[in-house]
């Protein structure tokens, strides 16, 4: 519902063509995978711009597509709430954690 939001959004903004999508899989080679399929020529996604320990540990998806890419890669970064203790996205919850990055951590504690 979200993503369908987002599209009517673009339209409405004058977007040519909004494709919405949703797949399941390795993430970097699913988004590389989508451009290709689509005949992309740049790739605009969003990025929590994580550095030093959070970055090392968790990866990071955009580092992975930018550099893998065959055609430009375009990052944004939301600027955090002011409620939001740490720059990350609008689905983290009160711990600071986003949904992610609790699932990477609970796989890592068995």
């Amino acid at each position: 519902e979200k993503l369908a939001r987002f599209a009517l959004a673009a339209r409405r903004a004058g977007a040519p063509e909004v494709d919405v999508a949703v797949e399941v899989g390795p993430v970097v080679d699913g988004v590389l995978a989508a451009a290709e399929e689509l005949g992309a020529d740049l790739i605009v996604m969003g990025t929590h711009g994580r550095t030093g320990l959070a970055r090392m540990v968790l990866g990071s998806v955009a580092e992975g597509v930018v550099h893998r890419a065959h055609v430009p890669v375009m990052l944004v970064r939301r600027e955090p709430s002011a409620a939001c203790g740490r720059a990350s996205c609008e689905w983290c919850a009160e711990d600071g954690q986003s949904p992610a990055e609790r699932q990477v951590l609970a796989e890592r504690e068995g």
